[in-house]
């Protein structure tokens, strides 16, 4: 909703990825190491070096990745209602009227699929920027 309190913490933490001020990148790095071009093109599995995980595990991963980008994304469409838009989407979402569901979101004039590609990436240089953080700190340990 527009008059939304709070910090929204899937925007709060946008800005603080490990190693995005890192004075030691190369030309085309978003991180040490890692390209623009690799975020955008490489799965995230692959990015954080879990290849060799199980197909299961993999799968798991997927599905848990999946909740939290939808979850940012509805986190975001609904900072963008209106109070009105927000108890009619609520409502439409109790009774599974997925058509009104979907008229409110046109009305929010938010692309959708942009959205969900944004967090997508956000999401996957979070995880990225966590799992270094980890090995460094599992390094110095």
């Amino acid at each position: 909703m527009d008059s939304n309190q709070g910090t929204d913490p899937t925007t709060a933490d946008q800005n603080n990825t490990a190693g995005a001020n890192d004075t030691n990148l190369k030309d085309g790095e978003i991180l040490p190491g890692l390209s623009y071009q690799d975020l955008l093109n490489k799965d995230l599995i692959e990015l954080m070096g879990s290849t060799d995980m199980p197909e299961a595990q993999k799968n798991e991963q997927y599905e848990k990745m999946l909740a939290t980008i939808k979850s940012r994304v509805l986190g975001q469409l609904v900072k963008k209602m209106t109070e009105d838009q927000f108890n009619r989407f609520q409502k439409a979402l109790q009774e599974k009227n997925e058509a009104e569901v979907n008229t409110i979101i046109e009305e929010t004039k938010i692309d959708v699929p942009k959205l969900y590609a944004e967090e997508a990436i956000l999401y996957k240089l979070q995880m990225v920027s966590l799992m270094r953080q980890k090995d460094q700190n599992t390094k110095e340990e």
